[in-house]
């Protein structure tokens, strides 16, 4: 049996037991939604290039130099 805590009006908290059920069964699938409209095309973007550093020290490190890349690593 579970149990479940609450806090009753004195603020204290009151163990209250409960059952725990069977998992019912899967519900119907609903309609898929419509599709969004496209978003406007940017103008002023900024390229960014993702590459694998060695560490995390050498991330750091390049990423002070080329501020518009990310950097990432491996543990």
């Amino acid at each position: 049996m579970s149990v479940i805590k609450v806090r009753n009006e004195l603020g204290q908290f009151v163990d209250i037991p409960a059952l725990q059920g069977e998992k019912g069964e899967t519900g119907a699938t609903g309609p898929q939604g419509e599709r969004g409209p496209q978003g406007p095309s940017g103008t002023n973007g900024t390229s960014v290039t993702v590459v694998q550093a060695t560490d995390e020290n050498n991330a750091i490190s390049l990423s002070t130099q080329h501020p518009n890349n990310i950097y990432y690593w491996e543990e």
